[in-house]
């Protein structure tokens, strides 16, 4: 269910007792702002985010190029060209 921050406010009681249902959805102007969950919901979500590995921009860039290698396949590469640089002048 999707509420207006009004009624949220307003509700907020039956708020909090929907989310034990199922996750609720707060909105602002038909714009989502935040969503409330159970508390357990929370809980696997934080544990599952402490431990899923994490990897750096590098690391996923090797991943490509190796991906790339394997599959004999070069991304192109365009030719560089020089543009204005503002913070220069």
């Amino acid at each position: 269910m999707t509420w207006s921050i009004a009624t949220a406010r307003a509700r907020f009681s039956a708020l909090v007792e929907a989310a034990g249902k199922e996750p609720q959805i707060v909105s602002n102007r038909g714009h989502r702002v935040a969503v409330v969950v159970a508390a357990d919901e929370y809980a696997e979500f934080e544990k599952w985010r402490q431990e899923r590995p994490t990897r750096t921009l590098g690391e996923a860039l090797d991943d490509v190029r190796r991906a790339c290698k394997e599959d004999h396949y070069e991304l192109p590469v365009p030719p560089r060209r020089n543009r204005a640089n503002r913070f220069a002048e």
